[in-house]
């Protein structure tokens, strides 16, 4: 339960980082001078990143003496 937890919570964090960066550089006049919208982009990265980091963490674990497995 904490892994998942711990997943979830580091890919919150990660949009949160994005959104405030976004903001203060002002990416967000840009894109929606280009009719993109900020929230939809990053709701588009949110769902990219938990389909890749779960697809990547079901393909690929660790043995007991630490080495690399590929299911």
């Amino acid at each position: 339960m904490k892994r998942i937890v711990l997943f979830v919570l580091t890919n919150v964090a990660i949009m949160v980082v994005l959104g405030v960066t976004a903001s203060l550089f002002g990416f967000n006049r840009f894109l929606t001078a280009n009719g993109l919208d900020l929230g939809a982009l990053l709701g588009f990265s949110l769902i990219m990143g938990f389909g890749g980091a779960s697809s990547r963490s079901s393909s690929a674990s660790l043995s007991p003496n630490g080495a690399l497995v590929r299911k």
